[in-house]
């Protein structure tokens, strides 16, 4: 086992210490042909090169988690089951790469990355791969090739141990009195996680919402407002999307794979409810621009070097959770949305049938957005099977012309927490 250059766990802290906050996810692509694990293999060990801040393992020593480099290989299995990051299995790494019948599987801790971080290495390995299955050099274009020196930049730590100037606009007033899904107040040990995944063709749902003034992002928040609207006439609070924002730019550090997210409220309020669709996408609009300037990707980030600055105050692994226990009743009222953007692969997108995005998140109630060949789809997570919510935004969708496909929901049992990686860590010390 590699100890050596160990790395202190700064911008992940909030996802290595809460089991509140997500930290496994998996993400799979939906392949035009079956795959081949054995070229998956080695197109696997060309790229893992290219992006060795993926190639880490958790130590423990002296009472609390590192990160350190991990020279074990990184096998890809001809399976769709996950294997537990940071166990033996996957060679103590916390990324691992399976892949079965039509589909590829990237198993990966969000604590050391986000979704824009690991984008390009998405990118890489699935351009590599469809090269060298069809034998061709498909058109494309700002994808990193194995041999792509690296960018200083990606190894940009947002959340260190500097503050940023601290600006003198105010932050936006948001409503702090937000409507709670009540089908998922689950009591804080069930930790299920349930997803359905539903497309529609990226031409016909561009076009609406261009008509719209709205993005993606923006537009399915509206209409998923509309349907938890539509499910609780009578809600008390404001129906709020927690929509993620990657504000890499705002602080200099677009290249870094570190996680590097917030999130910037979006009210559905009685006044913009009662507004033409068109209205509500540009007054979303206007409240997303508000609450992303500068100022306040310099306010959020001091705010997370702070607390995790109380974290380290403590020296220990338990002080830190004991500091971030209030994580436990904090609440991503009324639902988080994020979308981390097109794949952008080009000719080969079209050996691509389809992509899923699945995080433990906050085990209550979430959208991840995904793009690629030519679609656009959601994938709802929620920590139990319920369907009131996906019916309703089916039925607005079809009222709004809006074509779409909905596949049957799908129960996942991630095979790791991060109680279960910590112990591990002490047993490998």
């Amino acid at each position: 086992m590699n100890v050596e250059n160990l790395t202190e766990i700064k911008s992940g802290f909030l996802n290595f210490y809460s089991n509140s906050i997500g930290a496994p996810l998996l993400i799979a692509f939906e392949m035009e042909d079956e795959t081949d694990c054995c070229l998956l293999q080695k197109t696997l060990n060309r790229v893992i090169k290219r992006y060795p801040y993926f190639s880490t393992q958790l130590v423990w020593k002296d009472g609390d988690v590192y990160l350190a480099p991990n020279d074990n290989p990184m096998v890809v299995e001809n399976s769709d089951k996950m294997r537990e990051l940071g166990s033996k299995e996957t060679g103590f790494h916390l990324l691992e790469v399976h892949a079965f019948g039509h589909f590829i599987y990237l198993h990966v801790h969000h604590g050391i990355m986000d979704g824009n971080g690991f984008m390009p290495f998405m990118r890489t390995l699935l351009y590599c791969y469809l090269c060298d299955y069809y034998g061709r050099d498909f058109k494309v274009q700002g994808v990193n090739l194995p041999d792509s020196p690296i960018d200083p930049g990606e190894y940009d730590e947002p959340f260190g141990d500097d503050y940023y100037p601290s600006g003198d606009e105010p932050k936006s007033k948001i409503t702090e009195n937000r409507f709670e899904l009540p089908e998922f107040a689950a009591p804080e040990k069930e930790k299920q996680c349930y997803y359905t995944h539903i497309t529609f063709p990226m031409k016909r749902f561009v076009s609406i919402m261009k008509k719209q003034d709205s993005s993606p992002a923006i537009l399915l928040s509206i209409l998923m407002s509309q349907a938890i609207e539509r499910v609780h006439p009578e809600h008390e609070g404001e129906i709020v999307t927690n929509l993620v924002w990657n504000f890499r730019n705002e602080i200099n550090m677009k290249n870094t794979h570190n996680y590097c997210v917030s999130g910037v409220a979006l009210t559905y309020s009685d006044r913009i409810k009662r507004m033409p669709l068109e209205l509500q996408g540009t007054c979303f609009r206007g409240m997303t621009f508000a609450q992303t300037r500068e100022s306040d990707a310099y306010r959020i980030a001091n705010g997370l070097i702070a607390l995790r600055k109380k974290c380290e105050q403590t020296g220990s692994y338990a002080g830190k959770l004991s500091v971030l226990s209030f994580l436990d009743k904090v609440k991503a009222n009324t639902f988080p949305l994020s979308y981390t953007g097109q794949m952008a692969l080009g000719e080969c997108e079209k050996k691509i049938r389809d992509m899923y995005i699945m995080p433990t998140g906050t085990y209550v109630f979430g959208i991840e957005v995904a793009s690629v060949n030519d679609s656009l789809s959601i994938d709802m997570q929620k920590n139990r099977d319920v369907s009131v919510y996906e019916d309703a935004l089916c039925d607005i969708l079809g009222e709004n012309s809006i074509p779409y496909s909905r596949q049957k929901t799908v129960h996942v049992v991630f095979p790791e927490t991060n109680n279960s990686m910590v112990m591990r860590a002490k047993e490998q010390r």
